[in-house]
């Protein structure tokens, strides 16, 4: 079953489990005589913002199955996703990201599976305004190898995150598993 999920975009269209709704409506205009040109000019645009609202839809309603798909794929593999809300916001924001997490987990899980927790998050810096997506790798106890195995993931996938809108952090806050 899905979460309700509402995220807010800057251009003020809201995404609630992939349905889109636009925040601002247009004021009510007067209704032109019957056979004006008006008329039909209204009814051609009204026409191809029904086919646009249609196509964004669908857009948007696959992207959000792809990203429920995604993290329900990455929560069976035993990764936990804290405030899984959060999460799927950053990433309907940040859709391009959607690919490389699977690939930083499995990387991450290889690794670190049998001796860690992992938990996808969304860190929020306290000082300026900025967040992105983050895996951290959480054990019992931390021997002096852990940064090094984190670089090793890190290596993997930093060059592909060259052109993507957001970011994703593989680190550890040493603190113990939940």
């Amino acid at each position: 079953m899905l979460s309700l999920t509402t995220c807010t975009s800057s251009f003020g269209l809201t995404w609630i489990n992939g349905l889109v709704t636009g925040t601002a409506r247009a004021k009510a205009q007067p209704e032109p005589a019957p056979g004006s040109r008006l008329r039909r000019m209204l009814s051609h645009l009204e026409l191809a913002d029904a086919l646009l609202r249609r196509r964004f839809d669908e857009g948007t309603s696959s992207l959000t199955c792809a990203i429920e798909s995604m993290l329900a794929s990455v929560e069976s593999a035993g990764v936990r996703v804290r405030m899984r809300d959060e999460v799927y916001c950053y990433l309907i924001r940040h859709h391009d990201l959607t690919d490389l997490v699977p690939v930083v987990v499995g990387a991450a899980l290889e690794r670190f599976a049998d001796r860690a927790e992992l938990s996808l998050e969304v860190y929020r810096d306290p000082e300026i305004d900025d967040q992105y997506l983050t895996l951290y790798v959480r054990q019992e106890r931390y021997d002096d190898t852990i940064m090094d195995t984190i670089k090793e993931v890190w290596r993997e996938y930093q060059s592909d995150l060259a052109d993507k809108s957001g970011w994703l952090l593989v680190t550890t806050d040493f603190g113990p598993p939940s």
